[in-house]
């Protein structure tokens, strides 16, 4: 069973909230992962867990052909309007609808924790690599190097219910990442970290950006929304600097592979 039936409806339930507040936080991790991937003029790109379409984008500035795949609806209706000629699609990543061999760069960024089975998608980001071409995958870092992670531990204790950590941060363990890919099949070929702050204009938009996210929607289909808004709020708000900002650490990880 693949992951976007699930994880589209999650994801999609507040598409909106997510590109405008979440997904500012993103370029230049974006930004690394395409260099790592050598895309530039003519090459292939396809995001897989393209979300709203903002890699993709970036992607397009270097004059790159862009593709992209995600479970939500509501974020590919965004990304369509940003970008009416690029070949967005819905589905799996654990069944990519494209041929052999066709992208130049494979990207995805902090979806590979949320499919059914990673392994499986590794193995087709592989299949639709063209020769010479790279992939790039990426995850959150350790919990402790992740200002996330203090507001979705809060996020799982308001709900009572743990193993909602457990998808997000699967992957994050030292080595966890570099793992799967061998068992995908993958040569490694490179890797590398980078420190990421999410800021957000008040306190109220960093409570809107996080409720979009999967785990946040699936929180709320636990518990009455009041609830777990007063729960978390006083999470982010540790965050709140004195011009009222929102200001969040994180570190990222990510993996290359190719041939």
């Amino acid at each position: 069973m693949g992951s976007a039936g699930v994880q589209g409806r999650l994801w999609g339930g507040a598409a909106g909230d997510w590109a405008e507040q979440m997904e500012p936080c993103f370029p230049p991790l974006w930004e690394s992962m395409l260099d790592a991937g050598r895309a530039g003029p003519g090459t292939r790109v396809l995001d897989a867990g393209c979300g709203a379409g903002g890699a993709l984008a970036l992607a397009r500035r270097r004059g790159a052909r862009v593709s992209g795949l995600d479970a939500s609806m509501g974020l590919l209706q965004i990304a369509r309007l940003r970008d009416p000629l690029a070949d967005l699609r819905a589905g799996d990543l654990e069944q990519l609808p494209y041929p052999d061999g066709v992208f130049g760069a494979v990207l995805c960024s902090n979806a590979l924790q949320h499919a059914s089975e990673p392994v499986r998608a590794l193995r087709e980001f592989e299949r639709v690599r063209a020769e010479g071409g790279r992939i790039v995958v990426a995850t959150w870092g350790e919990p402790d190097r992740c200002a996330i992670h203090v507001v979705y531990r809060v996020l799982a204790s308001a709900v009572q219910a743990s193993g909602m950590m457990n998808g997000m941060f699967s992957l994050s363990p030292p080595g966890r990442l570099d793992e799967v890919a061998r068992r995908a099949g993958l040569r490694i070929i490179g890797g590398g970290e980078i420190s990421l702050t999410c800021t957000y204009p008040s306190l109220e938009a960093a409570w809107l950006g996080h409720r979009a996210t999967g785990p946040f929607q699936a929180a709320l289909r636990l518990s009455e929304e009041e609830r777990v808004r007063n729960a978390v709020l006083p999470a982010l708000g540790y965050y709140q600097t004195s011009d009222g900002t929102v200001r969040m650490e994180n570190r990222l990880r990510y993996l290359v592979a190719g041939s």
